[in-house]
């Protein structure tokens, strides 16, 4: 029967104590391993929950939008999420990715982060599917582990236009309804707004002053680089209408005081080749005022009538007429 020798003191302590370690090193890992999930989970969480405002934040939940970006220009980013909460129209989101760790990117407003994040976002906007990668960063000295500890750069794009219009006219942007103040940069043949606009449908128009305006037209801006703008073209306001209108009106007045410049009753009567005597007694008045419209460049008047006298006697014209604006 073969015999086996007693293990020494010294050798179970030797054994307990490489236990020990083995055991401590084993449960750091796994303390690490643990926390490294709960840090990739919290970013996880602070993107879907970042993305699920830009779908649904409305005036009440823009505070906490902001809250969770980070920016070179957080006033800027104000006025982006009151622009969104006005927008026509809102992304769906479809998808949340995994957090890919990332090297720092550039940006004066990451400077207070670390440890980076990229993270898939797919959604729909305006029936079309988008990808774009939304960033987050750890606030320094944050553990990570909280969806508190991260921010997002700012997942937005822009609208490329051009102040200058085939009339000649230099034209504001209003978007969602507020006319944009922020001075343009220029990015190729567009003129992309300071202002960031977060991904949706936006109602857009062009005016200059109270005078000229285009058509609203409705404009999804994607997360990524400007969108370009179509074309829109300004025409004249019902205020410009009026204001023309009253002016060709007026024009008139010109006509009883025997001038013959600027008096269109005269150009009229010229044109049909009827003689008028000269002096003020020829004009007799309007019977009935032109209805006047204007395109922007030149005015119609249809269905007016006047009295004069000539060499027949009092005549009454019906005229219709064009002309640019006086």
């Amino acid at each position: 029967m073969p015999r086996f020798a007693r293990p020494s003191v010294r050798t179970i302590a030797v054994v307990a104590l490489v236990l020990l370690v083995g055991g401590v090193v084993l449960g750091r890992r796994v303390a690490d391993a643990h926390e490294r999930g709960a840090v990739e989970d919290a970013a996880r969480e602070a993107a879907t929950t970042y993305v699920d405002l830009l779908a649904t934040a409305d005036a009440d939940d823009l505070e906490r939008l902001w809250s969770m970006s980070a920016a070179e220009d957080p006033a800027a980013l104000r006025a982006a999420g009151e622009l969104l909460a006005g927008a026509a129209g809102r992304i769906q989101v479809l998808e949340v990715g995994e957090p890919q760790a990332i090297d720092r990117p550039s940006g004066r407003g990451l400077a207070a982060l670390e440890d980076f994040r990229a993270i898939e976002v797919r959604y729909r906007l305006d029936g079309a599917e988008e990808k774009r990668d939304l960033v987050l960063g750890r606030l320094t000295g944050r553990s990570g582990t909280e969806v508190r500890d991260w921010r997002a750069a700012p997942f937005t794009g822009a609208l490329g236009w051009s102040r200058w219009n085939p009339t000649a006219i230099l034209s504001d942007l209003s978007v969602s309804g507020v006319v944009q103040t922020a001075d343009p940069v220029q990015v190729g043949s567009d003129e992309v707004p300071g202002q960031p606009l977060y991904p949706a449908v936006y109602d857009v128009q062009l005016r200059t002053d109270r005078w000229y305006a285009s058509t609203p037209a409705r404009v999804a801006v994607r997360a990524g680089g400007p969108v370009p703008l179509a074309p829109l073209e300004l025409r004249p306001t019902e205020a410009t209408e009026r204001e023309t209108a009253e002016q060709v009106r007026a024009s008139f007045d010109a006509c009883g005081k025997g001038l013959a410049i600027g008096c269109p009753a005269r150009s009229i009567l010229v044109d049909a080749g009827v003689d008028v005597y000269d002096g003020r007694g020829w004009w007799r008045g309007l019977v009935s005022p032109p209805k006047i419209s204007f395109d922007g460049h030149a005015f119609t008047m249809t269905g007016g009538v006047f009295r004069f006298v000539g060499p027949d006697g009092e005549r009454r014209v019906r005229f219709n007429g064009t002309g640019t604006a006086p």
